[in-house]
């Protein structure tokens, strides 16, 4: 799911594993809440939260917060490659694969990492490439973590507080 290349600074996190891999969590949260019927959508405000919510926590938790190294983030997500799992049986694997890309664009303007989204399978040298370039492109913006905050608001995400994003932002000045 996520591999070090230490010598170009890189950490490169597969987002359709990570996705596979955590998806049995937001699906039990769903139906803990009653929320895979056929009257939810990826568009209804309490599906999207309990989705951002556990998104946004693992992605900080696993690879924010865990990084011991100076390694720059790079997610890929390939939207060509078949998604397999819960989600895509109640909500339609296109729907969800336009839901992910839409929400890693969001997140890449939100906290500390990169995304790059491509529709086909790139080999290793040519994925490293794209990540540096994605880096360098990318301008060591001050992450003041507002947008995180609004974004939270918005949908009640309650564990990311003032508190825990001024840590993060914290661990970011001292990376």
């Amino acid at each position: 799911m996520k591999v070090e290349y230490s010598g170009q600074g890189l950490s490169v996190v597969n987002f359709n594993k990570f996705f596979e891999h955590y998806e049995n969590i937001i699906y039990n949260d769903l139906i803990k809440y009653s929320l895979l019927s056929c009257n939810y959508t990826l568009g209804n405000k309490d599906v999207k939260k309990i989705i951002y919510h556990h998104l946004i926590k693992i992605i900080m938790d696993e690879f924010i917060w865990s990084n011991k190294s100076s390694n720059k983030l790079v997610m890929i997500f390939n939207t060509n490659t078949q998604l397999y799992g819960i989600a895509t049986v109640y909500f339609g694997e296109k729907q969800v694969i336009q839901f992910l890309k839409k929400f890693l664009i969001k997140l890449e303007n939100m906290i500390p990492i990169r995304v790059i989204i491509v529709n086909k399978t790139l080999d290793e040298q040519l994925m490293i490439n794209a990540c540096l370039s994605k880096i360098k492109k990318v301008s060591k913006k001050q992450y003041t973590f507002q947008k995180i905050r609004l974004f939270a608001k918005r949908y009640e995400l309650t564990y990311l507080n003032d508190n825990y994003l001024n840590c993060l932002k914290t661990k970011q000045v001292l990376i």
